[in-house]
């Protein structure tokens, strides 16, 4: 196994939300959506091309500030980017321009549920 995936095994493993993460990895498509929470649905394209946008889309019944965070696959800060949503938007557009070619994890938290979503994006 190269170098590469044995850090983003570690970080997974190993991170404070690891538990939560593993589980959260394992179902890729689940969604936490009811009158009182701000559900993550999915984030498009992916992979990406290295400086394109990427679409996030979100069920929303109330205004929350929500924060995407992307780490490189040593756990660093790559990028954040802070929003609210409203609703009635349910897409966001969110510029990628910070990161380059590789594999980063995204974690996406909003203020309503502390939901905590940790997903993993490709930028090629």
């Amino acid at each position: 196994m190269n170098k590469f995936i044995l850090s983003v095994l570690f970080l997974i493993l190993f991170s404070p939300f690891a538990s939560k993460a593993q589980m959260l990895i394992n179902d890729l498509e689940k969604t936490s959506v009811d009158n009182h929470n701000v559900g993550f649905l999915k984030l498009y394209p992916n992979p990406l091309r290295e400086g394109n946008e990427i679409t996030v889309v979100f069920e929303s019944e109330l205004f929350a500030t929500v924060t995407i965070t992307f780490l490189d696959a040593l756990g660093n800060l790559k990028y954040e980017v802070v929003f609210i949503t409203n609703p009635n938007e349910k897409e966001y557009i969110v510029k990628t321009d910070p990161l380059t070619k590789g594999v980063y994890m995204f974690k996406i938290t909003n203020t309503i549920n502390e939901e905590l979503i940790v997903r993993k994006l490709l930028v090629e």
